[in-house]
């Protein structure tokens, strides 16, 4: 099976039933079926390893960094890869019938599933009979060129508050034309800025690459809190601690590969690791992206 699951290739991984793609959910944690195709959401980077010579596949999201894991509880979350005895991040491909598909058994012997048209999540379950554990294997090609950071969205509150305040300072301005009294002043006082409760911040972890993209695990990392989505502010803030011309990575645990940022981060605020490999340098390996 390793020429579905190349070891550094990206897959999209699609239902044989519901035709519908499996995505690492926006959250952080989830992953469900989404009929989105045109989706770093979608998109699974190939994590080979042997184990007790056991030839085994680990995912990790395009998106995110983040790596396909089984809870005990049938769930399909995206996880960690901070211990190399974890099992949760651990599978094994097994063909199926039918051309570029195939079974994903995780390590506990239960097989990757989709649900019925009610249920966007995805689970895991014994019975490797039915044909919603049957999955196709898209293989994506890989492009040259580094795709554009989203700018930073205006907050949802921020628009609120302006949307809020714009009638309020149209109608005041047209009182100032016409009256000149007391109540002007009083008017005034809408313009007081009110206080706005802060966003909720993560912590960032963040450390910059050596020339060949090698760095020290224990020591080096500078540490900042970050409030927001924005990877492009984000990238702003890293390179006021570990300085200019980076590309920023993500790795999700101490044994995880790295993950060029290129999407907002997720809406979970669990802590991140960003690594920055210099521009262009042996390094940086963000030449190899999706197409």
């Amino acid at each position: 099976m390793e020429q579905f699951f190349p070891d550094g290739g990206h897959v999209r991984l699609r239902s044989r039933v519901r035709r519908k793609y499996l995505h690492a959910a926006t959250d952080g944690i989830g992953v469900l079926l989404s009929p989105e195709r045109a989706s770093f959401n979608a998109a699974w980077r190939v994590h080979r390893v042997v184990r007790n010579g056991v030839p085994l596949v680990l995912l990790h999201g395009a998106a995110y960094g983040r790596y396909l894991a089984a809870s005990d509880d049938h769930r399909v979350v995206q996880g960690v890869y901070d211990d190399l005895e974890a099992d949760d991040v651990m599978w094994t491909a097994v063909e199926a019938a039918g051309d570029h598909l195939v079974l994903l058994r995780h390590v506990s012997g239960r097989f990757l599933r989709a649900n019925g048209s009610w249920k966007k999540g995805v689970t895991v379950d014994y019975n490797p009979s039915t044909p919603m554990m049957h999955w196709e294997v898209e293989s994506l090609k890989l492009q040259p060129e580094t795709p554009d950071i989203p700018p930073p969205r205006p907050h949802v509150r921020e628009l609120l508050i302006w949307c809020c305040f714009l009638p309020l300072i149209w109608n005041i301005c047209a009182w100032l034309t016409s009256i000149i009294s007391l109540q002007v002043r009083c008017f005034l006082g809408c313009f007081h800025r009110r206080r706005v409760a802060p966003f909720p911040e993560r912590t960032i972890r963040c450390i910059r690459a050596d020339y060949f993209g090698n760095f020290n695990d224990d020591h080096g990392w500078a540490a900042f809190q970050f409030e927001g989505r924005s990877v492009y502010l984000l990238r702003w803030d890293v390179m006021s601690h570990v300085g200019v011309f980076i590309t920023l990575c993500t790795r999700a645990g101490r044994y995880g590969r790295l993950t060029p940022l290129v999407t907002d981060l997720p809406r979970i605020l669990l802590p991140m690791d960003i690594i920055g490999l210099t521009i262009y340098s042996p390094g940086d390996n963000l030449f190899a992206l999706l197409a």
